[in-house]
C-alpha cells in the first residue's frame, strides 16, 4: 500500500455552497454547470487562505470562490485554496441584480449574472428577484461574471393594524424610520424595509406617534394604530431663501413664492425648486415647527451635467423646516 496524501485526480474552481464542520463536508457549486456536489475533508486535507497561509475549514465563507483538488473516487479533498483570480465586493446596497438582460450592476460596474449564479439568503438558495435594493449583499466573481451573491442583511415588512384612528384617516400621513427611510401611508400598505432596530414615527393628518420597532428578515411587523394620537392638524409658517432669487418653488405641486410665508401642515411634503440654467432639486420638506425659514442654493448646470432632476424616492434628500 502507499499513501494517498497529496494525490488527486480532479480539480475545480467553485463557490462554497455550505460548510458542515460537524460531519466534515463542504458543498460546492460549479459555476460552469450550475451543479452542486459534496466533498469530505480531514486532517490530511490542506486548506489555504488567499495569502497561502494554512487555514481551518471553519474560516471558509458561504459564496467564497476556491480552487479545490480532490480524489473523485472517494470524494475527498486533497487541497483547497481561496482563489486568487476571484474578486469580492463586501457588504453593499449599491446593486441591481435583475436588469432583464442577463446582467447585474454592483457598485456601478456591470457583470454577467444568470441562473448559474449561486444566490444565498439565510444559508438557503434564493432568487435574484427576491433580493431588494435595500438588502446588503456580498458578491463574489471572476472577471465579469458573478459566481455567487450572499445576502448579509435582508428586509422585513411593516404594516398598520388599521388605516384609521378614531374615524381619522392615516392615509396620506408619513411613516418614518430613523429620519432616513420615509414612506407615504397608503390604504392597506405593506412596506419593505431593511432589517434592524428603528425609531418609528407617524406624522401628518394630525397624527403624532413614536415607538421603537424591530424589523426581522422576511417577517411582518404590524404597528398597532390604537396607540396613535390624532389631533387637529398643526400648521407652520414656512418661508424660503433661495439662490437664484427668481427660482420657482413648488410644494406638493402648488407654486409658492419666496417672499411670502406659506402655511403648511405638519409632516412631509414634496418640494421642488427649479430655475433656468440650474439643476432642479426634488426634496422632502419636513414641517414640524410653528415658523421656519428653508434655505436652498441651486447648482448651476454644466455642459456635461445630467439635466434630469433627482428622484423623490431618494429618501436621504430632504429639507427640514
Amino acid at each position: 500500500s502507499y499513501s494517498l496524501i497529496g494525490k488527486y485526480d480532479s480539480s475545480d474552481t467553485a463557490s462554497v455552497r455550505s460548510i458542515d464542520s460537524e460531519n466534515k463536508t463542504i458543498r460546492f457549486r460549479n459555476h460552469s454547470t450550475g451543479k452542486t456536489y459534496t466533498l469530505s475533508y480531514d486532517n490530511t486535507s490542506m486548506m489555504y487562505d488567499l495569502r497561502g497561509t494554512p487555514m481551518s475549514a471553519r474560516l471558509l465563507e458561504e459564496g467564497q470562490i476556491v480552487d479545490v483538488n480532490f480524489l473523485k473516487s472517494s470524494k475527498h479533498i486533497t487541497s483547497l485554496k481561496v482563489s486568487d483570480e476571484a474578486w469580492t465586493i463586501d457588504n453593499t446596497r449599491s446593486h441591481e441584480l435583475v436588469r432583464g438582460d442577463g446582467t447585474a450592476k454592483i457598485q456601478g460596474e456591470t457583470y454577467k449574472l444568470d441562473s448559474r449564479t449561486l444566490i444565498l439568503a439565510d444559508g438557503e438558495p434564493a432568487i435574484a428577484e427576491n433580493v431588494l435594493t435595500t438588502d446588503n449583499i456580498k458578491a463574489y466573481g471572476i472577471g465579469k461574471e458573478v459566481y455567487s451573491v450572499v445576502v448579509t442583511s435582508g428586509h422585513g415588512y411593516v404594516s398598520l393594524s388599521s388605516d384609521t384612528v378614531d374615524d381619522h384617516s392615516l392615509v396620506g400621513a408619513w411613516l418614518e424610520l430613523d429620519n432616513d427611510v420615509i414612506y407615504k401611508i397608503s390604504p392597506n400598505m405593506l412596506l419593505s424595509a431593511p432589517e434592524g432596530d428603528y425609531t418609528l414615527q407617524i406624522i401628518g393628518n394630525g397624527a403624532e406617534y413614536k415607538t421603537n420597532v424591530s424589523i426581522n428578515r422576511n417577517e411582518e411587523t404590524v404597528i398597532d394604530t390604537r396607540n396613535v394620537r390624532v389631533t387637529k392638524p398643526k400648521e407652520g409658517l414656512v418661508s424660503f431663501e433661495v439662490t437664484p432669487a427668481d427660482a420657482e418653488i413648488y410644494i406638493d405641486g402648488v407654486q409658492v413664492f419666496a417672499d411670502t410665508s406659506k402655511s403648511v401642515s405638519y409632516g412631509y411634503h414634496n418640494l421642488k425648486v427649479m430655475a433656468e440654467g440650474y439643476i432642479t432639486q426634488n426634496k422632502y420638506l419636513k414641517v414640524g415647527t410653528p415658523k421656519s425659514v428653508v434655505k436652498i442654493e441651486l447648482e448651476p448646470e454644466s455642459d456635461d451635467a445630467d439635466s434630469s432632476s433627482s428622484s423623490l424616492s431618494d429618501s436621504s434628500s430632504f429639507a427640514s423646516s
